[in-house]
């Protein structure tokens, strides 16, 4: 139930059936009784009791032979007088109502129409619009191409020209100067190869060093790998194997990363099994290790570390691997004294020794007990890796010292040869001394022999002139002639003298004028080069001013093209010239005037048919509130 109350607002009333036989009532959405329920209903006159059990049988007849717009009316007759009047007046407006549906609808019909056809004219409009504006932008683009063509392109045409001619002059004189560039590039060149062919000489020298040196580091290195691992009997071989992991023995050991990281690069195709033990990580002296008192009792006679000789590294890396610097060797007595060794190896780092038959391995438990294990093995009696050598250390000993006697005879050799290098050093001095005193007692001699000849010169010219004397007056007379010769010769000197300083001063003044002209010539081969400069920054800005206006006019004129073949497809015109149209041609600009002039009106009497469409929309949502508010008050 439903009901809008003027002063109590919206009344619901709502009640809810559950099987199998009860029921809730709710008000406004809030739990409520049902006689509150009823007393709200018959607040508003509404009865919904069984209005048949306060009625005769026969008159219960009557009521369900009449139809339900009868048994409403009758309803309404018996109940209040206003109410049938008001169903009557519904039922008029409900009647004046399908009127205006049927001219809401007719309208409805008319603006559908009118879509429809403005739909169908809307293309032919839009062709419309635009052929207009292609024809303004022709008309723009006409005045473009106008433009492009007038006197200023003509003028910037002949400027371009003269300018032209300059920058042409201008490039002549450049290519003077780059003849030049070349001929200085030429011998740069030539330089260049000559560098480089020394730097090839060089580099061919560096290599052959690079090669020698490697040779000379690789002779120098083969020392490093002199020594060898030594087991002197089978017995001793037997004893390792049953020690060794076979795992353990194929190992590269390396000094440091950087050497492993050479022989295990990936770019090698062999895999290796490589280790890293530095020098200072070496230490023989830790183990060595004494056998006790107790153990030479049990039969032990040595450790696992003195089977096999290696060098330290190698014996080092055994040690860490396979503990054998902790396990002792025993012999045949220590087969019986399993027990007692068993007890004195519980607070000793020994757990594992040999026989000459088992293996013996303690272990200490690891729950409460800590309980003391041990596990017995008989031995691998045939060795199959380690080969015992033919010699025995007293030959290996004759043979090291053999080598010692004779590295220190090609000590004493090398040593022998460095003394005779000595005194033929010292020799050669000595060779050296006495040539140069040989050579100054040459000198001396030479210079005595030559002291003798002068002096035998000098006395023949004495004697000579004391044979004939010289006469006084001949002598005066050739004194004043050669007197007057001097004066001539001086004379004939002067006179030369002065006609160099002329020559000197002329070239001087030549040299002036030289450098003058050269100055000038500099100063305007630098004005040529700036206006060089300067003709060509011109000329690019003309080149690309021109560029410019010859792209901004292949702009216009694909724009132009673009826009005849619009104007070809849109509307069908070739041209927008009416004296160049065919009739047909004519006939198309007019029929689109009129096409857009009855699609504007078009487009008014559809907004009026839809102002009226919205007028009787609300008229008649207007009538179904009333109606509405009739039933509710019914």
């Amino acid at each position: 139930f439903y009901s809008a109350d003027s002063q109590k607002g919206e009344q619901r009333v709502k009640v809810l059936l559950q099987r199998p036989s009860s029921c809730t009532y709710f008000i406004n959405g809030t739990r409520t009784t049902q006689r509150a329920v009823r007393d709200l209903v018959a607040s508003y006159n509404i009865q919904i009791d069984n209005p048949c059990t306060f009625l005769a049988q026969d008159k219960v007849k009557s009521f369900s032979e009449q139809s339900p717009v009868e048994l409403l009316m009758n309803t309404e007759r018996a109940g209040n007088p206003g109410s049938l009047e008001k169903h009557e007046e519904l039922i008029k407006k409900k009647k004046h109502e399908s009127v205006f549906v049927e001219s809401a609808r007719e309208v409805q019909q008319r603006l559908q129409s009118i879509e429809g056809e403005m739909d169908a004219l809307l293309p032919r409009v839009q062709n419309y619009k635009k052929k207009e504006f292609l024809r303004t932008k022709i008309k723009v683009l006409q005045k473009k191409k106008a433009i492009m063509l007038s006197a200023d392109f003509k003028e910037s045409e002949e400027r371009f020209t003269v300018e032209e001619a300059a920058v042409d002059l201008l490039q002549a004189r450049v290519k003077e100067e780059e003849k030049q560039v070349q001929h200085l590039k030429k011998k740069t060149e030539k330089e260049t190869s000559l560098e480089k062919d020394y730097s090839k000489m060089h580099a061919d020298l560096l290599r052959q060093i690079r090669t020698k040196s490697d040779e000379l580091h690789s002779v120098t290195n083969k020392s490093l790998y002199s020594e060898k691992m030594t087991v002197p009997d089978a017995e001793s071989a037997m004893l390792l194997e049953n020690l060794v992991a076979v795992r353990d023995l194929p190992m590269f050991i390396f000094g440091c990363k950087a050497d492993e990281a050479v022989l295990t690069d990936q770019r090698h195709k062999w895999k290796l099994n490589s280790t890293v033990i530095p020098p200072e990580q070496v230490d023989i002296s830790a183990l060595k290790t004494g056998l006790t008192s107790d153990m030479k009792k049990f039969g032990f006679n040595r450790f696992a570390a003195d089977l096999f000789t290696a060098p330290d590294v190698v014996k080092q890396y055994l040690c860490s691997v396979a503990r054998l610097h902790q396990v002792p060797i025993g012999s045949s007595k220590t087969n019986d004294a399993y027990e007692a060794i068993k007890s004195a190896f519980v607070n000793t780092p020994f757990r594992l020794y040999l026989t000459d038959k088992y293996r013996v391995q303690f272990t200490i438990s690891k729950y409460g007990s800590h309980e003391v294990l041990g596990q017995q093995s008989e031995l691998r009696m045939s060795p199959k890796i380690f080969v015992a050598h033919s010699s025995n250390f007293d030959e290996n000993k004759k043979l090291v010292d053999e080598k010692q006697r004779l590295r220190d005879k090609e000590k004493e050799l090398r040593d022998r040869r460095a003394q005779a290098k000595e005194a033929r050093a010292a020799l050669q001095k000595v060779k050296e001394t006495l040539k140069a005193r040989q050579v100054e007692w040459k000198t001396r001699r030479d210079n005595l022999i030559n002291l003798e000849r002068s002096l035998s010169s000098r006395e023949s010219k004495l004697e000579s002139l004391s044979a004939t004397r010289p006469d006084i007056e001949q002598a005066r007379a050739a004194l004043n002639e050669a007197k007057l010769q001097a004066s001539k010769e001086v004379h004939k000197m002067v006179l030369k003298m002065l006609t160099k300083v002329e020559q000197l001063r002329a070239l001087s003044v030549e040299e002036t004028l030289v450098r003058t002209a050269l100055q000038g010539l500099r100063a305007a081969l630098g004005k040529v080069d700036a206006e060089l400069h300067e003709a060509q920054q011109k000329l690019q800005e003309n080149l690309t001013l021109l560029e410019g206006r010859l792209a901004c006019f292949r702009d216009a004129m694909r724009d132009l093209n673009r826009a005849k073949e619009i104007l070809q497809e849109e509307c069908g015109l070739t041209t927008l010239d009416p004296q160049k149209m065919s009739p047909e041609e004519r006939d198309i600009p007019d029929q689109l005037e009129k096409d857009v002039d009855r699609y504007e009106r078009l487009e008014v009497e559809k907004a009026n048919l839809l102002e009226r469409k919205q007028h009787q929309e609300s008229t008649r949502e207007a009538w179904k509130t009333t109606l509405l508010k009739v039933a509710i008050s019914c």
